[in-house]
């Protein structure tokens, strides 16, 4: 039987460059899930990408991350 989360233990916050290795480390899980004519449809970020968006987010927009117990999850 699969785990539930409940909504009150998931935080949304807004991200910060020490969140940028795990935003890409679940933009590799998501794109690794995708069947190989599938993967055409996403184009990735690199790192530096997601890093550049997160200390200009004036310019760039914002990250928002999902979070249970100080872990990234979405």
């Amino acid at each position: 039987m699969k785990n539930k989360i409940n909504r009150e233990e998931i935080e949304i916050k807004l991200c910060n460059s020490e969140d940028v290795h795990d935003i890409y480390k679940i933009q590799n899980i998501v794109i690794d899930y995708f069947k190989e004519n599938e993967k055409g449809y996403f184009l990735p970020f690199k790192e530096e990408s997601y890093l550049r968006i997160v200390n200009d987010s004036v310019n760039d927009g914002e990250i928002y991350g999902a979070f249970i117990n100080n872990v990234m999850v979405a």
